[in-house]
């Protein structure tokens, strides 16, 4: 876990590519304060806090209410995301095993550059995703 691998196999399925932000803005929609939220690698996100975090009384004179925070898409940073499903090469399986398979993540450059069936080696980190998350 952790280390670089190099893994053959055969892509089988291939999701759309779709947008995954990599810095949040969020701003209180009482009293304006905007922090900056960095959102975790691979299938993991982050968690906008449920309370104002600025201590200052908003235009109304009073504390924030909870959950106040509003996303500011324009000040946010975002980036291209595709999921794919590798399966390890036939001629590679011991005979009646079944093959192995994984989920891995294209970022930027790398999404829309294969379709199901290509034959590829993928070289990354290997890491766990728990999917409860």
């Amino acid at each position: 876990m952790g280390q670089l691998v190099v893994v053959p196999g055969i892509i089988t399925a291939a999701s759309r590519t779709s947008i995954k932000a990599t810095e949040v803005c969020i701003k209180c929609s009482n009293c304006g304060h905007q922090k900056i939220l960095q959102m975790k690698a691979g299938f993991g996100g982050t968690a906008i806090p449920r309370q104002c975090e600025s201590g200052a009384a908003g235009l109304d004179k009073q504390r924030c209410p909870l959950d106040p925070y509003k996303i500011v898409a324009d000040k946010s940073t975002f980036m291209d995301q595709q999921t794919l499903k590798v399966q390890e090469l036939p001629e590679l399986i011991p005979t009646g095993e079944m093959p192995r398979t994984f989920l891995m993540i294209a970022n930027r450059d790398l999404t829309d550059k294969v379709t199901p069936g290509n034959r590829v080696t993928v070289v990354g980190i290997l890491s766990t995703h728990n999917k409860s998350e």
